[in-house]
């Protein structure tokens, strides 16, 4: 994920009114739940992975 895509959702999930170019723009609680949000798209992409390795075992 690139620094573009980063901004990029955290404006969609966070629900920013502006555009940022920087995490610097965040505030603490917003850094926190942007950083909960990175972790579940992060272990759903990692199940995937597990899933479809499992798959092709069987």
């Amino acid at each position: 994920m690139s620094k573009d895509d980063v901004y990029a959702f955290a404006e969609q999930k966070l629900a920013l009114e502006k555009p940022i170019d920087s995490l610097k723009k965040l505030g603490p609680n917003q850094l926190k739940h942007l950083l909960e949000f990175l972790r579940r798209v992060s272990d759903n992409q990692y199940l995937r992975r597990v899933w479809i390795c499992a798959a092709r075992i069987r």
